[in-house]
């Protein structure tokens, strides 16, 4: 198998969502898009959505997204759903793109704090510097997503709240890269469970 959808989840300490009458205050949608070696551009684009808003756009050939390849980290405030900050890391040809991704994970994240990560074009060459804290500080394991593969998640910092989708090949992440949409659900209550529910991942919902 090549291409996965993991969800795990313990108690959010820091962020709740308030959620109504079965509808979510605040879903995250997230599309990787991986390079193709037949061509020097590429027909896909990666986005993040908060609430069907698109907050950042990445493709390769296209004046209206960043051509930035690699990992792109989203810092989000689940409870008013928005992005409070973002940072890119070039995976692929920067060696030492995977430290600063690490170091960014490592000390401008908080404990319980909230991230997207997407990526696109070809994050894994440079990336290996970084899979010890994906893997141990939000449950991101993506040390088997080859070169062009793709992956997107949806994590919290220290706590096992994590949605994971990862297609490890590039010619499967040619055709269907990863996607991901999630949604916060719980009660405005910090003594309540809320957690992150995969509304869908890879476009199969």
């Amino acid at each position: 198998m090549s291409t996965f959808c993991t969800l795990s989840y313990s108690n959010f300490k820091n962020y709740t969502v308030v959620t109504g009458t079965g509808k979510y205050n605040c879903i995250i949608e997230v599309h990787s898009y991986s390079s193709s070696s037949a061509s020097k551009c590429s027909t896909q684009a990666a986005q993040v959505k908060v609430n069907a808003m698109e907050v950042w756009s990445g493709g390769l050939c296209s004046d209206k997204h960043s051509d930035d390849s690699g990992v792109h980290v989203f810092k989000i405030d689940p409870f008013y759903c928005k992005v409070n900050e973002s940072k890119s890391f070039d995976t692929h040809k920067d060696q030492n793109g995977g430290k600063k991704l690490r170091r960014f994970l490592r000390r401008r994240v908080s404990l319980g704090e909230v991230v997207i990560g997407v990526t696109t074009g070809e994050p894994s060459t440079y990336l290996a510097d970084a899979l010890q804290v994906l893997r141990d500080g939000y449950g991101v394991h993506v040390g088997d997503v080859g070169f062009r593969g793709s992956f997107a998640f949806v994590a919290q910092k220290a706590y096992e709240n994590t949605a994971l989708t990862k297609v490890q090949t590039e010619e499967k992440s040619n055709i269907v890269p990863a996607s991901l949409m999630v949604a916060f659900i719980g009660m405005q209550n910090l003594n309540i469970t809320s957690r992150i529910k995969i509304l869908w991942c890879n476009g199969v919902f």
